[in-house]
């Protein structure tokens, strides 16, 4: 069941995913750094123009988190059409647990006042499981600011470059 949750989520299914050994544990390392160059054939290991790659070291602490779902039905669906039903219900409760799960990693608040004005989720709800994406690029960056009164192409790469390149040109790095 696990499995079919896995491939029904969309934004999850873009993410790699790491078997847990532990509901708490650290990952040794944050695989990060490292640079490519266009080069042409290397005539020795010692290239001047290269500089070596070095991988960060890092205790990332990773905690596992539980969601279930609770789906009710009637003793008619239990005594009579169960079995033939089984499928759909299947099915259902599959689609209902991919849906929280990319909710949760795209909405995720944990904080008691949401990143939406006027919203809020109830302390069981998926999205307060972690910080979601939306909520991490709002308080990230929040405090990058850049005066575009002058409105020109300038600006707006100055604006860009506010972030840093880690998460602007590779968002995968963005875990160290």
């Amino acid at each position: 069941m696990r499995q079919l949750v896995y491939d029904a989520t969309i934004v999850a299914g873009l993410m790699p995913r790491i078997s847990s050994p532990a509901d708490t544990w650290k990952l040794p390392f944050s695989p990060s750094g490292g640079d490519v160059y266009l080069t042409g054939e290397a005539k020795s290991e010692d290239t001047p123009d290269l500089n070596p790659t070095r991988v960060d070291s890092a205790n990332v602490t990773i905690t596992a988190k539980t969601l279930a779902a609770r789906i009710p039905f009637s003793y008619i669906l239990e005594e009579d059409a169960i079995t033939s039903v089984s499928g759909m219900f299947r099915d259902y409760s599959v689609r209902l647990m991919a849906e929280a799960i990319d909710s949760a990693i795209v909405n995720g608040d944990t904080t008691s006042t949401h990143q939406d004005t006027g919203k809020s989720y109830a302390a069981t709800a998926p999205q307060k499981a972690w910080n979601g994406l939306r909520d991490i690029a709002m308080n990230t960056f929040s405090s990058a600011t850049k005066d575009c009164s002058t409105f020109s192409a300038d600006n707006i790469l100055a604006t860009l470059m506010l972030g840093s390149n880690k998460y602007i040109q590779t968002p995968r790095r963005s875990c160290g």
